[in-house]
């Protein structure tokens, strides 16, 4: 009754026109109330769907990189609960949002999803998302001030998802970028 009644709450939240902080905080709230739940039985079951959707209703007021942001913390809760189902519909709903994110914040989103998915067992597509992570360098969006930390980010994820030498070649290119900065 009181996981209901959370969720009841949270639901007539989500409904409301939510600005940016209301609606990060809800999102919050919906993956703290995952986290909560006990074990796998059929009622967890339909709270996780419930809370599932939340998120997703949530995220359709937030700007794509902070949803994606959002999701991808929703899905690291559900890899700790190895939550299978779970991480693969957050995937799905990463996977259509990336498509609205400015190519100056999707460097930042592509490297956290690329990590996440390499924790998911998907390792193949996160290194996907890391190459197309550094096709993005040189968009002109990308001020030259903001490389050296995209590329530092971009081997930091290299690492995590076990490719060593790209990594090593990502920060390379970050000292190169950071020493090449006038200020």
């Amino acid at each position: 009754a009181n996981l209901n009644e959370k969720l009841t709450r949270l639901e007539a939240v989500t409904n409301q026109v939510l600005e940016l902080d209301a609606a990060t905080a809800t999102a919050e709230a919906y993956r703290v109330l995952y986290q909560s739940l006990s074990c796998s039985t059929a009622e967890t079951v339909v709270s996780s769907e419930r809370i599932l959707a939340g998120v997703r209703g949530v995220s359709a007021s937030l700007h794509p990189a902070i949803a994606c942001e959002k999701l991808i913390d929703f899905g690291e809760a559900a890899l700790v609960r190895h939550d299978t189902s779970l991480v693969a519909q957050v995937c799905g709903e990463v996977d259509g949002r990336l498509g609205g994110v400015r190519d100056d914040m999707k460097v930042a989103v592509l490297t956290r999803y690329a990590r996440f998915l390499s924790r998911a067992g998907q390792d193949a597509k996160g290194r996907s998302n890391l190459e197309a992570a550094e096709g993005l360098l040189d968009a002109p969006s990308l001020l030259k001030a903001e490389l050296p930390l995209a590329l530092a980010r971009i081997g930091a994820a290299w690492q995590d998802v076990g490719v060593p030498d790209a990594a090593r070649a990502c920060y390379r290119k970050a000292l190169r970028a950071l020493a090449g900065l006038a200020n």
